[in-house]
């Protein structure tokens, strides 16, 4: 699958198909309107110490290989390497969320 946006509800049967796609596109709007990375002269680069995304994958010769999406694009794992040199010796945490969860 591309990189881009992915998004997800979880609901019960019984929920009414009218409020789950509202309540989904509830959803993109928020997640649409904050954008983690922004241009800059050296490339991009994380826009406020925050960035979310999603960890995906693509198959290649080799096998599969881990691809990591940032506001519908996939960024390389060296360049995200590059974008957080900005922020040697700070400290950083990682959390892994489900996708059907708002991060």
């Amino acid at each position: 699958m591309p990189p881009g946006y992915q998004f997800q509800v979880l609901a019960e049967p019984e929920d009414e198909v009218l409020t789950l796609i509202a309540r989904m596109v509830e959803r993109m709007r928020r997640a649409l309107a904050v954008i983690y990375l922004v241009k800059a002269q050296q490339g991009s680069q994380i826009a406020d110490r925050t960035a979310c995304g999603r960890i995906d994958w693509y198959e290649a010769e080799g096998g599969l290989l881990l691809r990591l999406v940032i506001d519908g694009q996939e960024v390389p794992r060296k360049e995200l390497g590059r974008m957080r040199i900005t922020f040697e010796s700070w400290q950083f945490r990682v959390e892994i969320r489900d996708r059907s969860e708002e991060v």
